[in-house]
């Protein structure tokens, strides 16, 4: 079948091309010419940085002065007058180039590109800066010195059904436009005249408190146990961010809707009784810990199988209150604790509830997926955070087990194929927001276990739409890359011990394991010396080359059903192009997935756009367009619009074959 493939020259549609070409039609590319932008234009997009979180001088600078000695002094004496100079002198030089789209005839794949203008072949083309056009100058530049968004997070710890954890870290401050300027979100815990909870904030005229860590259940805590019924109200609202969906007696309820039907179902239909667990409402709909991989007894997850919050001895002799759920305080005693504190309900739950309250429930959810041993630190995964909280998104950094300070409890390391953790996370959030659309972005290694976890998930995934950059679709193709020239062996170390880095505190979990040396991983120089001694080893592949081969998401990404851009460049020096799969997703006739290729930007660099070099990358403004399609039905519109369409036409059919045979009868 004909591959779709559309291509961008940097003055216009191609010729004998007016628009967009449709599905199916190939255009040539012009060759790439060096020139500088329009003064006005280059100037307004310096200026005035639209999604990330980047001032002018942090998009021309970006990391420069903070790591050098008395950087900061440094940035705020010299910073202006240096990054001035680098607009006028290195940065203003671009080079255009086409933009490569491929896409299938899928119905709806038209309507979502049509919502996404910069994806636009007819107008739009990529300008990389000149000085860092380089493959490898993308690559390593933007990787060192990309400006570093303000992001503050709380974190989350999630257990698994296999007992492993992974870690959710919530953005709790993000930047403002401005770029200096904070937004904290408010987290004041205020109770109104009916006693229903509700959030103070500075547009209701109450202050607007910022709560840090354990300070905020603290203080809430504090501030409850002024008089039985606010502590109680307490107490009922903790109950539940530990207990999950479970159900209590209406009378110990806790509203935010005064108006609300006091009657509530069970997650799986039914009353609640008073012989169920303790529940209360407090602002997040759905189950808790419950429906995904938290599990019923999840520790640190809201389970059933947690440590009573607040909870403190006495040596008054007097017992415990039988009902410890819905009531977690024990009389006044000595200042020790009878058990050790539980994160999910102090520093997870009962701070993080009135963070997730300040959007609607129906907000939709974006899960962040960085690449291998990245996390929420990842520079390039923060600038796109911050660009999705500012359009409503409710954001999580989702850190595969192991992998920025998250916990290793189980002998087995996250892996290219494993999709067991984004399945649990998945199912945790679907179940917390049950009207909420789920989104999902990976960058690198985690765009490849997506595309391998929406592929093995087909038509039943729950999640609405995704967005993959720089797949590296065919682990071997790309292996064979990272094992040639100097810079293949340099990214391979460098990531290697990243790696080794990450395992070393967790070896002695390993031991006992069949096949297991650690000296092997101990002297693992590459990539591929690391998955022969970890990696291969846990996940029982017989050989590393088996192992790269079952996890390359080139052979799912046919039976991807959900809407997902995939975004590569051309001259990815670790992605490589040969990997990518474009034929088969051209030929795809089901399943909304669009490739996008730009000619340079190296691995996850894109030195190109308005907030170029070390700004947020150039995909993401496209990829927020694709998003808001996808949130806005643009593809199912046009699916039923064509369905429609057929019926008519078939109707149309049977009618003329009808008149005709009734035709064919009266001559007879």
């Amino acid at each position: 079948m004909p591959v779709a493939c559309r291509a961008a020259a940097a003055g216009g549609p191609e010729p004998g091309t007016p628009g967009k070409p449709g599905p199916g039609r190939t255009a040539a590319s012009d060759a790439p010419a060096t020139v500088p932008p329009p003064s006005s234009s280059f100037s307004s997009s310096i200026d005035r940085p639209v999604f990330g979180s980047a001032d002018p001088d942090q998009s021309a600078l970006g990391c420069l002065f903070d790591r050098l000695p008395l950087g900061a002094f440094l940035a705020r004496l010299l910073g202006p007058l240096v990054a001035r100079a680098l607009r006028t002198w290195l940065w203003s030089r671009r080079v255009h180039a086409p933009i490569r789209v491929t896409l299938g005839d899928a119905p709806g794949n038209d309507a979502l590109l049509a919502a996404c203008p910069r994806f636009d072949t007819a107008v739009s083309s990529y300008d990389a800066v000149e000085a860092l056009a380089n493959r490898h100058a993308s690559t390593i530049v933007a990787s060192v010195f990309r400006a570093d968004a303000k992001v503050e997070y709380q974190r989350e710890v999630l257990r698994v059904r296999d007992g492993g954890h992974v870690t959710l870290d919530w953005p709790i401050r993000v930047p403002n436009e401005g770029g200096e300027e904070t937004r904290g979100f408010p987290v004041k815990p205020t109770t109104s005249e009916g006693g229903s909870f509700r959030t103070g904030s500075g547009d209701e005229g109450e202050s607007s408190e910022r709560v840090d860590g354990f300070d905020g259940a603290s203080a809430s805590a504090s501030s409850a146990s002024s008089s039985s019924a606010s502590k109680a109200r307490l107490a009922a609202q903790i109950a539940q961010l530990q207990y999950g969906a479970a159900g209590v007696p209406p009378s110990n309820r806790l509203r935010t809707d005064s108006n609300a039907d006091p009657s509530a179902k069970k997650p799986g239909g039914g009353s609640s009784s008073s012989s169920a667990s303790p529940r209360v409402d407090d602002g997040v709909p759905g189950v808790i810990g419950v429906a995904g991989g938290g599990g019923a007894d999840g520790c640190g997850s809201g389970g059933v199988g947690c440590a009573d919050p607040f909870e403190v001895g006495s040596n008054s002799g007097a017992a415990p209150n039988d009902n410890a759920a819905a009531q977690n305080h024990l009389p006044p005693g000595p200042p020790y604790r009878r058990s050790i504190p539980d994160q999910g309900v102090h520093a997870t739950r009962a701070f993080l509830s009135t963070h997730w309250r300040l959007l609607p429930d129906d907000a939709p959810v974006l899960v962040l997926m960085s690449g291998i041993a990245g996390g929420s630190h990842d520079k390039y995964l923060k600038h796109f955070l911050v660009g999705a909280a500012r359009r409503g998104y409710r954001c999580v950094a989702f850190n595969c087990r192991g992998t920025s300070d998250s916990p290793l409890t189980t002998p087995q390391f996250y892996s290219a194929s494993f999709t067991g953790d984004a399945r649990a996370v998945v199912d945790e959030l679907a179940g917390r927001w049950p009207d909420a659309d789920v989104f999902c972005v990976g960058w690198s290694l985690g765009a490849n276990i997506l595309t391998n976890f929406l592929g093995e998930e087909g038509p039943n995934a729950k999640v609405a739409g995704a967005v993959a950059m720089c797949n590296p679709f065919d682990l071997n193709k790309c292996d064979e890359a990272l094992q040639r020239g100097f810079f293949g062996t340099l990214y391979s170390r460098s990531m290697a011990a990243n790696m080794r880095k990450l395992f070393a505190p967790h070896a002695h979990l390993f031991a006992g394991l069949p096949g297991y040396d650690r000296a092997l991983v101990e002297r693992a120089k590459t990539v591929r010396d690391f998955d022969e001694a970890v990696t291969r080893v846990t996940f029982g592949f017989p050989s590393v080359d088996a192992y790269y081969d079952a996890s390359s998401s080139a052979a799912m990404i046919e039976r991807v059903r959900v809407p997902l851009l995939v975004v590569q460049a051309e001259d990815d020096p670790i992605a490589v192009r040969d990997a990518t799969p474009r034929e088969a997703i051209g030929a795809m006739r089901e399943g909304n997935v669009i490739l996008v290729e730009t000619p340079s930007g190296g691995h996850l660099g894109w030195t190109a756009g308005e907030e170029a070099p070390f700004g947020a990358p150039w995909p993401d403004r496209g990829a927020f367009e694709f998003l808001d399609a996808v949130r806005a039905r643009k593809h199912r519109e046009a699916s039923e619009a064509g369905e429609e369409g057929a019926g008519d036409e078939a109707e149309a059919k049977r009618a003329k074959e009808s008149v005709a045979a009734e035709s064919v009868a009266a001559s007879r």
